[in-house]
C-alpha cells in the first residue's frame, strides 16, 4: 500500500515550500485552490497541506482534489510528481473526474500500489486503461486481484488479464 508522507521542504518547488511554512489563512486558500500559484505547484501544495497541523487546513486540504478544477489539474497529473501525491489525488478524486483518473493511470510515475487502488473501484471505461498495460500486470499480480473483485470489469477482460 502505497504510504502517504511529507514531502521535505527542500524537495518543494520554492513557492509551496514559502506557503507551507507560511501563516494559516494562505494556506487555507491554498487547500481550497485559491492562491497565486501555477497548477504543478498547486496540486504540490494540496498534497503537502493535507498533513497540516491545523484541523481546518487539513480537512480544506482532503477536500481539494474534488474541488480543483480541471485546467489546473490535468497538466500537472501528467507530470513526473511524486507516487504519494499521484496516489493522493486517485484516492480522492471522484469518479466523474474520468480525465483526472485517466492522467494517473497514464503517469510513468504512479505507483502500482495506486493502480490496484484504482482497479478495484473505477467503472469499465476506467478500467480498460488497466488491462491495456499487461506490464505492469504482470509485475503486479494484486491489480489482477482488484479487477477480479470489482464488480464493473467484465469477464473476459479478467480472464484475459489471468491468463497474462
Amino acid at each position: 500500500m502505497e504510504t502517504l508522507k511529507l514531502v521535505p521542504l527542500t524537495d518543494l518547488p520554492p513557492a509551496v515550500a514559502a506557503l507551507a511554512a507560511g501563516a494559516t489563512p494562505a494556506k487555507l486558500m491554498a487547500a481550497r485552490g485559491m492562491a497565486p500559484l501555477r497548477p504543478a505547484e498547486m496540486v504540490m501544495a494540496v498534497y503537502q497541506l493535507s498533513f497540516d497541523g491545523d484541523g481546518a487546513v487539513r480537512k480544506a486540504a482532503e477536500a481539494g482534489p474534488a474541488s480543483l478544477p480541471d485546467k489546473i489539474l490535468l497538466g500537472p497529473l501528467g507530470e513526473p510528481l511524486p507516487p504519494s501525491v499521484l496516489h493522493f489525488f486517485a484516492e480522492r478524486l471522484p469518479l466523474v473526474r474520468r480525465k483526472a483518473l485517466e492522467r494517473v493511470l497514464l503517469n510513468h510515475s504512479t505507483s502500482d500500489d495506486t493502480f490496484v487502488h484504482l482497479a478495484g473501484r473505477l467503472d469499465e471505461g476506467g478500467l480498460e486503461i488497466i488491462f491495456q498495460n499487461e506490464v505492469r500486470l504482470l509485475r503486479c499480480p494484486a491489480i489482477v486481484e482488484a479487477l477480479y473483485f470489482n464488480k464493473h470489469a467484465r469477464m473476459s477482460s479478467v480472464s484475459r488479464a489471468l491468463e497474462l
